[in-house]
């Protein structure tokens, strides 16, 4: 079905991919960056380069193209849903989104945080701020409603499957 596990090599410019997470082949990326794995949607795989404007997209997980985002920031996180992107940064309440994961915008949280987490399910999408109880929701990743977690705690990556959000 094409359906790619992919891997992206921080401070560099290699990646890999499989079809089944045992066989590996080697990739070249457009450009060194401390590179991190993104998300798939829209037909599209996307990584992002912590602490820069640097993104990349693949419609195969094998050729790679440079993409920009809008600003730089310290990105640790993005998710695809209700036909977007949503990238989260750390320290800020900066936001990168995209239709097709080739063309990004800014956009803006409510409040600036140490975002951590990001995921989108139940028709949402959530980010989590390590070192408190913060967290926030959104249907469209526009606009934003605040939510507040049990307790305050390191979160780092959340996700969602069989109906729940897990941090």
């Amino acid at each position: 079905d094409g359906t790619q596990f992919i891997a992206l090599r921080g401070s560099s410019s290699q990646g890999a991919t499989s079809p089944d997470g045992i066989n590996w082949t080697a990739r070249t990326l457009p450009s060194t960056a401390n590179w991190k794995a993104g998300t798939s949607g829209a037909g599209v795989s996307i990584g992002y380069g912590v602490s820069s404007t640097s993104a990349i997209s693949s419609p195969d997980g094998i050729n790679w193209t440079a993409r920009t985002l809008p600003a730089t920031g310290v990105w640790t996180g993005v998710a695809f849903g209700s036909g977007k992107f949503v990238m989260i940064s750390s320290g800020s309440t900066q936001l990168a989104s995209s239709t097709d994961g080739l063309t990004w915008s800014s956009q803006f949280l409510p409040t600036s945080g140490s975002w951590q987490g990001i995921t989108f399910g139940g028709g949402q999408f959530l980010i989590v701020e390590s070192g408190t109880t913060n967290a926030y929701t959104s249907p469209d990743g526009n606009t934003w409603t605040a939510r507040s977690l049990p307790v305050s705690a390191n979160w780092k990556p959340v996700a969602f499957g069989a109906n729940m959000y897990v941090a």
